[in-house]
């Protein structure tokens, strides 16, 4: 999986699942990463929330929690529906998610304590960050259910690739061709790249490559 990670990029997966007819596969614009650098690709591993009403315990919100330490490396944690004002997954969860060596969280919703998760160089991707907790106002509902965020549904063990230009749904049904596709164009790329800072024209690109 680190050879894949090290080669591939958002942009080069976006364009093959294009042209093999997969063109919802990018989530929101809005979900970006908590720094430049981040880059996360695994499995996911996902969690809806909800609002809490009179009747539920706000302590059902630490469910989340628990599902986090039954994460294993390789994985990411999406976390879909949160919520715009309220923050979910901060400092603390990161601390968990790091020791658990999990790849990273992504949350279509708002976050906190971005300072520190910066420092601590853990990839958190989120529409926003805020300061009001979660906490007494929303709770964990469902894990490991299929999700949208966005146009992009994202089911448990589908391949996510997320760097600073997105994020990106590779669905199992195509994950081997994709993959296969993905490494070759990489291969191109850096051919490319040789040959234009050797002089090359791009008329002599187009001859050896084609499109690109």
């Amino acid at each position: 999986m680190q050879e894949y990670k090290n080669k591939l990029s958002t942009a080069l997966l976006s364009d093959i699942l294009e042209d093999i007819g997969y063109s919802n596969q990018l989530l929101p614009i809005e979900i970006k990463p908590n720094f430049v650098e981040a880059k996360i690709f695994g499995r996911a591993r996902t969690m809806t929330l909800k609002s809490i009403t009179e009747k539920e315990d706000y302590r059902e919100v630490y469910k989340g929690l628990i599902f986090l330490e039954q994460l294993v490396p390789g994985e990411i944690l999406i976390v879909a529906n949160g919520f715009a004002d309220c923050a979910f997954f901060g400092e603390l969860m990161s601390t968990l998610a790091k020791r658990q060596g999990i790849e990273g969280a992504i949350i279509d919703g708002v976050t906190r304590d971005t300072s520190e998760t910066i420092k601590m160089q853990y990839p958190v991707f989120a529409r926003n960050n805020y300061a009001r907790d979660i906490k007494k106002k929303g709770i964990v509902d469902k894990t490991d259910i299929s999700v949208k965020v966005g146009e992009a549904t994202i089911c448990k063990g589908d391949l996510i690739l997320g760097d600073y230009d997105g994020v990106i749904v590779i669905p199992k049904t195509v994950e081997s061709e994709v993959l296969a596709k993905a490494i070759k164009n990489y291969s191109s790329e850096q051919k490319i790249k040789e040959m234009i800072n050797r002089g090359a024209s791009v008329e002599e690109l187009l001859k050896e490559f084609g499109e690109f």
